[in-house]
């Protein structure tokens, strides 16, 4: 089809990436200058998802045939649905498919022939080998559980028996609920003097989301993106201690990443890893995915660690807690500076002993559906029907 010039209208008939709770992430990135995309000092990770993830979207619908008449449709059009071979396509059933013109992610790029030749010759392109495109960034999503009563290393802060003590505070109730980052909220209908005031909606939406059950973060096993990708979510404290079940491992481990409660977070205490630390990580992450211990997000993160190290370029990071995205924002209690564990403002983290303040409770704009759009928006409703009569027929006949 011919490219549709998008007005603000359009733009705005867009939803969102993600939506509810969602666990703990690593943001990962591997910086090299692209003409494809531009490197962000503060949040490179979360950039380089937001600059390419259009691409990616459009090389897996590609990869997977998921193309007709010029246009890419969506995982759910088809390949997920339980009675797929016995579906009919009714203008009701079609109104919410979701799709977008073949060419329009590339467009922004300078064409298909453009980023190919950028992502075809980049060795940190994780996945280049099966034709892919933009893969030098990724979100591996992960579950830590209860923070352990461990033994053995301890961080700093806790040697003194301070766990949970708050600074220059008494110790909190054992009773209350710990681990939320909600301490410091001030209520609706409160003025920091005490007073009354009226609480607005956008205002009681806020403090919702501040004192929210966050514990719903930690038992999610899927994060299902609304474009059609579901990560699954690591277990991280079991994977690592099956790793560290090796001497030689743990050994190491022990001597290049800090001390915290689990081992887990100690991986990702600063911003990006030394080339002895990525060594220490390629080295033990192929032994996993030898043995069956690591899943797909695991092993594109190993690829492009093992990419940085062999290329000399920076492996980065950043850590984003459990939230919670509301349609207009992701939202975040507060947690800890240094390994991103959620606790109270004032308190001495339980995680990784770090005694200066945590950050305070924030959000950030929430990531777009781009480049999915409602296909009932942009072509009349028989339209569409007979489309997706096509489209269906066409996949049945490339599973055969």
């Amino acid at each position: 089809p011919k490219l549709l010039n998008y007005t603000r209208d359009i733009a705005l008939q867009r939803s969102v990436a993600i939506s509810g709770p969602t666990p703990a992430m690593i943001g990962w990135t591997v910086l090299r200058d692209c003409g494809l995309r531009r490197l962000d000092g503060r949040f490179p990770a979360d950039a380089a998802s937001r600059q390419l993830r259009g691409l990616v979207t459009w090389s897996r619908a590609v990869n997977e045939g998921r193309l007709l008449e010029g246009w890419c449709f969506h995982p759910d059009c088809d390949g997920e649905h339980p009675e797929f071979e016995h579906r009919t396509v009714s203008a009701d059933s079609a109104a919410d498919w979701l799709g977008f013109p073949q060419g329009e992610p590339l467009v922004a790029f300078g064409g298909e022939a453009v980023v190919r030749q950028a992502c075809g010759e980049c060795p940190v392109n994780v996945g280049r080998e099966s034709g892919g495109v933009g893969g030098c960034w990724g979100w591996l999503p992960f579950n830590l559980g209860p923070l352990p009563v461990a033994e053995g290393r301890q961080p700093a802060g806790l040697r003194a028996g301070n766990r949970g003590v708050p600074l220059g505070g008494s110790r909190q109730d054992p009773s209350l609920p710990q681990n939320r980052g909600v301490d410091d909220v001030t209520s609706p209908g409160t003025r920091p003097d005490g007073s009354r005031r009226a609480a607005t909606n956008e205002q009681g939406r806020k403090d919702r989301l501040r004192t929210g059950q966050w514990d719903n973060c930690s038992t999610l096993m899927n994060l299902r993106l609304a474009g059609g990708e579901s990560l699954a979510v690591l277990d991280a404290t079991t994977w690592l201690e099956e790793v560290l079940a090796d001497l030689r491992a743990r050994e190491s481990f022990e001597r290049l990443f800090p001390p915290t409660q689990p081992p887990w977070s100690g991986l990702w205490i600063g911003s990006e890893w030394s080339r002895e630390q990525c060594g220490w990580w390629v080295e033990w992450c192929e032994l996993a995915v030898s043995r069956g211990l690591a899943g797909v997000e695991l092993v594109r993160l190993g690829a492009a660690v093992k990419a940085a190290l062999e290329t000399g370029l920076r492996f980065v990071f950043e850590r984003v807690p459990p939230g919670l995205a509301d349609g207009q924002a992701w939202h975040w209690p507060a947690h800890c500076g240094r390994c991103g564990h959620i606790r109270a403002v004032k308190e001495v983290c339980r995680c990784c002993g770090e005694q200066r303040g945590a950050v305070a409770a924030s959000q950030r704009r929430v990531m777009g559906l781009r480049p999915w759009l409602k296909l009932a928006r942009l072509m009349p409703a028989e339209q569409l029907e007979q489309l997706a009569g096509r489209y269906l027929a066409f996949r049945k006949q490339a599973r055969r």
